[in-house]
């Protein structure tokens, strides 16, 4: 087997540039993005050594390791086109990832999930590895630095980890922790609100930083905060502060699916009041 796995690692192929196949915004990559605790569940892109250990594009050999290794052996041609595909319709890279989770968690004892589309390996030293699974838009991931690695006689493709962190921290995709990091198995670049998600503190703007929806509703409430600010100065001013006082009050003790109905619910009588000031 050692010797089948080195023939298979020698022949591997990188490919010229990680995207150089057509695509268009509906076109996702899947991602396999690894955390140590002793880095506080955070990317270690300052580090050199082993880049492809913490972004791994989920490709055909990580994810059918027996399947590529057999055709690798029975049919070249086939596994290098199968091994060299990265780019998916939205609907194919979720169904991707979410078997590769349920392979992983069903069929080795020591993984465990931890969260939508995360989960652990539990050492028997007691240490632990914590890994999310994510489909990034292709789009999103042009510029980034990539490369090719074998990993016990694996041929894998990754992302500069320090590229990565530095375009993705806003999204919090540098981070494991589940208070501050959205967490979905297709990333919806479209969470852009008012404010910086990296800086998000209460628990109302952590939630805003975990749903499209609500992320727009937040721009669109600054947006029309501005027109009545304009028109009745110093009155919406200290309206809006007790408004979000009273948001940040009201959104303790729910669960996230709570919050995210409750706030959608909130920013839009919100946005409505304030409509209403800037036209009397």
């Amino acid at each position: 087997m050692k010797r089948i796995l080195l023939i298979f690692s020698i022949f591997f192929t990188p490919i010229e540039s990680l995207f150089s196949q057509q695509y268009n915004n509906e076109m996702y990559v899947p991602l396999e993005i690894a955390y140590f605790p002793g880095y506080e569940y955070r990317i270690p892109w300052e580090i050199d050594l082993d880049k492809s250990t913490w972004i791994k594009i989920l490709t055909f050999p990580v994810m059918y390791k027996k399947e590529s290794l057999k055709l690798y052996m029975q049919n070249r041609e086939e596994y290098n086109r199968k091994a060299n595909i990265i780019l998916h319709e939205r609907e194919q890279c979720d169904s991707l990832v979410n078997n590769y989770l349920r392979f992983k968690l069903t069929k080795y004892e020591d993984y465990h999930q931890y969260g939508t589309g995360a989960y652990y390996i539990q050492e028997n030293s007691g240490d632990r590895m914590y890994f999310r699974c994510v489909c990034i838009p292709a789009r999103e991931l042009m510029d980034l630095g990539h490369g090719d690695a074998v990993i016990v006689g694996i041929p894998v493709k990754y992302i500069e980890p320090k590229d990565f962190v530095f375009k993705f921290k806003r999204y919090g995709l540098d981070s494991l922790n589940l208070e501050e990091a959205p967490y979905y198995r297709i990333f919806p670049m479209d969470i852009n609100p008012s404010f910086d998600c990296s800086k998000a503190k209460s628990v109302a703007e952590k939630t805003i930083c975990r749903d499209s929806t609500l992320a727009a509703l937040d721009r669109k409430l600054v947006q029309q905060f501005k027109v009545a600010l304009k028109k009745k100065g110093e009155e919406v001013r200290n309206s809006q502060k007790a408004w979000l006082s009273m948001r940040d009050k009201e959104c303790e003790g729910k669960t996230h699916e709570q919050l995210v109905l409750f706030l959608k619910s909130l920013y839009e009588k919100r946005i409505q009041e304030l409509s209403a000031m800037a036209n009397e």
